[in-house]
């Protein structure tokens, strides 16, 4: 199974996330560190960012990954030299213990390839493809601003140091599979929706980012206009407003963010209306978000018949 999507990167023992330092500076070298998990499912902006990992494949690499920090848009990198020709730049993340892991502009690099997968305990590794070496949090500490190194090491070791190396994956993502199969499965909808990305994935905003994105939009003080400016071009302008906070906040590409269209029909009399949706970050429920509003429901008073994400 392909680990492919965003995710918060935990260590297995100890409360800390991955985190790219200075706020998630796009500066190359910036150090990468252990931090308390900033706040996601309830968060109201975007200081999680910078602990927001997206992990990709890399083609005809099994358990071969590179991951890309979601606000930066720089690559877990482990440094070492590199070397250079008028053809060729060759990085090569060095074997010795302690070395740095830092964020660094793509360069498609073995430095910034990784082998993640699961060992004996069930918790995941991160091997360096260049250096052999393994994602290490120094001497298991607890406090904010530990440094993540590159550290010697085997698959299934079981010292008592070990857990230094193992992680835990929080997904904050889902396919567009995953979207559709909920999607489907509410009883308001009564099409199955498709996505404009047939194989692809969605971060899924908490409901608190949504509603600040909507404070910003100037959705709050456009009046409602029968034709001119009704239900429908509140949820297109919202979806806008998303796409534009997206432009903004994340400079890591090849992941969308989950904020759908629908139209529906009156469950009792006449009458239509235009809403967006959203999936809660248990991935368990669609939530409805009324644009003209910032509020959301879990049910709606109407049927959806058409609609898009």
């Amino acid at each position: 199974m392909s680990l492919r999507g965003a995710y918060f990167i935990h260590n297995a023992r100890v409360p800390i996330a991955v985190d790219l330092s200075n706020a998630g500076a796009t500066a190359n070298g910036t150090t990468v560190v252990a931090w308390e998990q900033r706040s996601w499912d309830n968060a109201n902006d975007f200081t999680a960012s910078n602990q927001l990992w997206l992990i990709k494949p890399v083609p005809n690499a099994a358990d071969t990954y590179t991951v890309q920090n979601i606000k930066s848009g720089t690559f877990l990198d482990l440094q070492g030299k590199f070397i250079s020709s008028s053809m060729l730049v060759t990085f090569l993340g060095s074997s010795a213990n302690q070395t740095p892991i830092v964020g660094w502009e793509g360069n498609n690099g073995n430095s910034q390839k990784w082998i993640i997968k699961k060992d004996i305990s069930g918790a995941y590794r991160f091997q360096n493809v260049a250096s052999k070496t393994f994602m290490d949090l120094f001497n298991g500490g607890s406090a904010n601003g530990t440094r993540i190194y590159g550290w010697n090491g085997s698959w299934d070791s079981t010292s008592d140091d070990s857990f230094h190396k193992r992680w835990s994956l929080k997904r904050a993502s889902q396919t567009s599979a995953e979207v559709s199969l909920l999607v489907r499965n509410n009883p308001d909808i009564t099409v199955d929706f498709k996505s404009y990305l047939l194989d692809g994935d969605y971060i899924i905003l908490p409901e608190g980012i949504w509603q600040t994105i909507w404070n910003g939009s100037g959705l709050r003080n456009r009046p409602w206009r029968s034709e001119i400016f009704d239900c429908d071009d509140f949820a297109v302008v919202y979806k806008g407003a998303v796409a534009t906070w997206g432009a903004d906040n994340i400079r890591a590409d090849g992941i969308a963010i989950l904020c759908g269209i629908m139209l529906g029909r009156a469950k009792v009399g006449v009458g239509a209306h235009a809403y967006n949706f959203n999936i809660n970050t248990r991935f368990d429920a669609v939530r409805f978000f009324e644009p003209q509003t910032n509020a959301f429901q879990n049910q709606t008073n109407y049927n959806a018949y058409l609609g898009f994400f």
